[in-house]
């Protein structure tokens, strides 16, 4: 059994789960994360924004145009 680091562990989880992407800001208390995303193993793709609002805002609109969201009855 492979040894995994945390940021592998979180990558591994979240592609399981169906995620598409990861959008956030990379930096010294996130890089074993970074780089499990960056890794070709995860094959989630790492979105560099500059701010977390940013971040918040891309994921918000992705999700509204997602054919998978859940609509309102």
């Amino acid at each position: 059994m492979p040894v995994l680091t945390g940021g592998q562990i979180v990558a591994r989880t979240l592609r399981n789960y169906g995620v598409d992407y990861v959008a956030g800001i990379p930096g010294h208390g996130i890089w074993s994360l970074t780089d499990a995303f960056l890794d070709d193993e995860s094959k989630i793709p790492f979105i560099q924004t500059f701010h977390e609002q940013s971040a918040v805002h891309l994921a918000d609109g992705a999700l509204l145009v997602s054919p998978a969201a859940p609509r309102p009855r």
